[in-house]
């Protein structure tokens, strides 16, 4: 069997208490294990691993990157919710970055 390499990516929702978005300004984060990057909602990020070379690599990086990602949203008035898609959020209600990549006209 050939090396086979992969990485991990996951997207955060920062909602407060209640479960209501939080919107937060992009800001500079260097981690070693992982990059952050922001979502075209203001309220979300995703965190992507660095090129991970076994399976034994998963559970350390998804606890680093997962209290990462809770001590932001602490820091942020909130929690993180981490799913596929929030149960009650209208996403066509959510604000948005205002990226140049995503001006689509």
């Amino acid at each position: 069997m050939s090396h086979f390499t992969f990485g991990i990516e996951e997207e955060f929702l920062i909602v407060d208490k209640e479960g209501r978005p939080i919107s937060f300004p992009e800001g500079k984060h260097s981690e070693k294990e992982f990059s952050v990057n922001y979502e075209l909602y203001d309220c979300t990020l995703e965190l992507s691993s660095r090129v991970l070379n076994n399976l034994n690599e998963i559970e350390p990086y998804i606890k680093n990157s997962r209290n990462w990602a809770k001590r932001f949203a602490l820091e942020k008035g909130g929690i993180c919710f981490i799913g596929g898609s929030h149960p009650t959020l209208r996403w066509d209600d959510l604000s948005t970055r205002d990226e140049p990549y995503m001006n689509y006209s």
